[in-house]
């Protein structure tokens, strides 16, 4: 395993979303001891901590006691997830989603005339970027030889590549799924993966991390640049449908809060966002669009319950994982837009 430059994120059984254990330094407020305590450990987490593939495995199983080894010690004997903070080591991360999709009715009807429960298709990210590689003349083993580095899986069964920044050609921000292409590379400031040994997070491939191909990172680039947003087309609608709606329903700014300008219209403006997250639930970057959909519900005033009975309304998460990780995502956005 690579050694990590990483941070630590609170996990308290199933019930704890993931989330940075610590504000940045600047951010934190008072002068008392406690205060003074939480700006020496948000240096520490946000510089990142190494260590080794035996510590982390300690350090998630919350068998570490000693508070003398970085932010492990902060909450001594409490389990752990390990986040990856890629930029911290000049890395970038190549996040190959699966996704699962229903067809039609969902239905299928055998020879027999019974009717039973269609397949889903499933769709992998890596497939995506082997495909749109080709049609731009890369062949598969070139593709092959540039991603024979440190892989895991994920919980969701997705993929995250480890690489280290091509020294001429660096990815200085995060990147997100296109139309029909499942893939986010993680290399932004203060983004972060979580990686093995956390729950859920095992490693596929044992390899050492390679130095980003050239060419790689220039297709990355490329797709990035010229395919097509998430849905395309009717994501491109639905947002105009939406600019146009708020447009008549707020005006002006007060304290960074919309003003109503048309009461009649909240019912459609409502519609005009949520049916933005439900695009976003059927055809991708679904964490996206409920953090920009709690943002324009924080930045018109609404208040937070209905934002969230709203908006998780509207996304559908499938699980109770799926659910707290939209919960912690809307409330992100609901608190920058209300600022």
């Amino acid at each position: 395993m690579p050694v990590y430059r990483a941070g630590l994120v609170d996990r308290n059984g199933s019930e704890q979303p993931r989330k940075p254990m610590f504000e940045k330094p600047e951010n934190i407020r008072g002068d008392d001891w406690r205060a003074e305590q939480d700006r020496f450990w948000s240096t520490v987490w946000w510089a990142g901590v190494c260590f080794t593939h035996e510590e982390a495995r300690a350090v998630v199983d919350g068998t570490v006691k000693s508070p003398g080894r970085g932010a492990f010690g902060r909450y001594p004997g409490a389990a752990k997830d390990v986040a990856h903070m890629p930029w911290l080591d000049g890395m970038l991360v190549l996040d190959f989603d699966r996704k699962a999709y229903d067809v039609g009715t969902g239905f299928v009807v055998d020879a027999d005339g019974s009717a039973r429960l269609a397949p889903q298709i499933i769709k992998f990210g890596r497939d995506d970027l082997y495909r749109e590689a080709a049609v731009r003349g890369m062949k598969a083993e070139e593709l092959d030889d540039y991603l024979d580095s440190w892989t895991e899986h994920t919980k969701s069964n997705g993929q995250h590549v480890v690489l280290y920044q091509h020294p001429e050609l660096r990815l200085e921000k995060t990147l997100h799924h296109r139309n029909e292409y499942r893939v986010d590379v993680i290399a932004g400031p203060f983004t972060w993966r979580a990686c093995a040994p956390t729950p859920g997070y095992g490693v596929l491939l044992d390899k050492p991390v390679k130095v980003a191909a050239y060419r790689l990172v220039e297709l990355i680039m490329e797709l990035n640049r010229d395919l097509p947003p998430v849905g395309g087309r009717l994501m491109e609608q639905a947002r105009a449908h939406f600019d146009k709606v708020h447009r008549a329903a707020f005006t002006g700014n007060r304290g960074g809060i919309h003003s109503v300008a048309d009461s009649s219209l909240m019912a459609r403006w409502r519609a005009a966002v949520l049916h933005v997250v439900h695009l976003g639930n059927e055809y991708g970057s679904w964490n996206r669009r409920i953090y920009w959909a709690a943002c324009r519900y924080g930045e018109t005033g609404w208040a937070y319950d209905k934002t969230e009975r709203d908006i998780l309304a509207a996304a559908q998460p499938w699980d109770d994982r799926q659910r707290r990780g939209a919960i912690a995502t809307l409330r992100n956005g609901f608190e920058a837009g209300a600022r």
